[in-house]
C-alpha cells in the first residue's frame, strides 16, 4: 500500500522540490512510492464562486502531486473529515508548523506510540524552511543579560519573558527554564474545552513542594483543594507533575482513567529516581486524600506505581523538551518514545506552537516580517 502523503499550503516549487527528493528517497530503497496531496487554495475559491463546493474525494493530478480541494481557510473539521477518507500515513504540516499536530487523526495514529519494546517513533519534529527563519529569528533576537527582556508568550497570569523562553528553547544545552515548562503546562489547559480526555497540569511548584518536607503537607493540600483550582480535580481523567531531580525533567501522573500512577523520565529509571518518585507519590496520594476525603469514584491510595522511559537521549538538558511535548500528547493509554535526535526539532516545533498560540496575549513583534498571518 502506497505511503500516503498530506502536505498543508506551502509554496508550489517548495513542494515539487520535496516530492522528487522523496520520489528518489522511496525509488532507491525499493519502497512503495508516496502519494503527494497538496490543498489547492484556487480550486476551493473556484468551485465555491460557482456555488459548488468540492467533494472531499475529488482531486487533480499536476506532475508529481495530487491537489485537493482544502485551503487553508478550511475549518479543522473539514480536513478531518479528509484524512479520514483518504487515510494518509504520513501528515506534514507547513503553515502553522504545529497544525496537524493538533489534528484528532494524527494524535490517535501517529503521536501515541507505547514505550513496550521502545518502539521508535515515525514522526518528524522538524518545521518547514519558513517556520525555521521564524524560529532563528526568534533566537537571535534573544535580550543580553541586564538588558529588558519584554514577555513573549502569556496567556491569563502565566507569561515567559523574552531571554528565558529564546535560552531555553535555543539548542544550545540550556536546562529548560521551570517557566518555560510552566508555560506549556498553562497552553494545554487552556485548549482542554473540546477536549475527549480531560488533563490538568500542575504547576512545578508543586512538585518542588512535593520534594520537601512534611510542613509543607497542608500547603499542598490547599493547593489541590476545589477553592484554589476553581473545579474538582477528581473530575480529571489524568493530573500532571513536572519534576526536576537537579538538571533533569521528568513527569508524574496521577491517571486516574486508568487507576495508576505513572512516572515518565526520558533518562531513565534508575534507583535514585525511582525512589524519590515513590515518596512523591506517597505525598501526593496522601494530600490529594486531605483535599478531596469524600473522593468515592477512585480510591487514590490504591493506585499502583508504573515506571515508563521515554527517550533514548542521554542528554539531560534536553529532558524538558521531551517532558513538554509529552505534556502535550499523554492520553492515558500510550506513551510516545522520542528519540534522541527529536530534540532538536522539538526546541523549533514547541517554541513556534506557544509563540503561535491562539490564547497568547502577546503580540508577534519578535518575529515581525516573518510569522505570517
Amino acid at each position: 500500500m502506497p505511503i500516503t502523503v498530506l502536505v498543508l499550503p506551502v509554496r508550489s516549487e517548495e513542494l515539487n522540490k520535496i516530492a522528487a527528493e522523496k520520489l528518489e528517497e522511496a525509488r532507491a530503497s525499493d519502497q512503495p512510492e508516496p502519494l503527494f496531496i497538496r490543498p489547492s487554495a484556487w480550486r476551493y475559491s473556484n468551485a465555491y464562486a460557482q456555488n459548488r463546493k468540492p467533494s472531499l474525494t475529488e482531486a487533480e493530478q499536476d506532475g508529481n502531486v495530487w491537489r485537493v480541494c482544502f485551503s487553508n481557510h478550511s475549518s479543522s473539521n473539514e480536513l478531518e473529515q479528509a484524512l479520514q477518507l483518504l487515510q494518509p500515513q504520513w501528515v506534514i504540516s507547513t503553515t502553522p508548523p504545529n497544525f496537524a499536530s493538533e489534528l484528532s487523526y494524527v494524535r490517535r495514529r501517529y503521536l501515541s506510540h507505547t514505550t513496550q519494546g521502545h518502539a521508535q517513533s515515525s514522526i518528524c519534529f522538524r518545521t518547514t524552511s519558513r517556520g525555521k527563519e521564524d524560529y532563528e529569528y526568534f533566537i537571535r533576537g534573544i535580550p543580553s543579560r541586564g538588558q529588558r527582556s519584554p514577555r513573549v508568550v502569556q496567556i491569563e497570569e502565566t507569561w515567559v519573558d523574552h531571554r528565558t523562553f529564546g535560552l531555553s528553547m535555543g539548542v544550545n544545552g540550556y536546562t529548560i527554564s521551570k517557566h518555560v515548562i510552566n508555560m506549556m503546562g498553562k497552553a494545554i489547559i487552556s485548549e482542554q474545552r473540546d477536549a475527549h480526555f480531560l488533563k490538568h497540569v500542575l504547576h512545578s511548584e508543586l512538585g518542588k513542594m512535593l520534594q520537601g518536607p512534611s510542613p509543607c503537607r497542608e500547603s499542598i493540600s490547599n493547593y489541590l483543594s476545589e477553592p484554589n483550582q476553581g473545579f474538582k480535580l477528581e473530575n480529571m481523567d489524568a493530573v500532571l507533575v513536572p519534576l526536576l531531580n537537579s538538571k533533569t525533567w521528568y513527569l508524574l501522573v496521577a491517571n486516574f482513567w486508568k487507576r495508576r500512577f505513572e512516572v515518565l523520565s526520558p533518562m531513565g529509571c534508575t534507583d535514585e529516581l525511582i525512589t524519590q518518585a515513590q515518596s512523591i507519590v506517597c505525598n501526593f496520594r496522601e494530600d490529594f486524600h486531605s483535599a478531596y476525603p469524600q473522593l468515592h469514584s477512585v480510591k487514590i491510595k490504591d493506585m499502583d506505581i508504573t515506571f515508563h522511559t521515554i527517550s533514548n537521549s542521554d542528554n539531560e538538558s534536553d529532558s524538558g523538551i521531551f517532558i513538554m511535548k509529552a505534556l502535550d500528547l499523554y492520553d492515558g493509554e500510550k506513551h510516545i518514545f522520542f528519540n534522541d535526535s527529536d530534540a532538536e526539532g522539538l526546541r523549533e516545533h514547541l517554541a513556534l506552537y506557544l509563540l503561535h498560540h491562539k490564547y497568547n496575549e502577546m503580540p508577534h513583534r519578535h518575529v515581525q516580517g516573518l510569522v505570517g498571518p
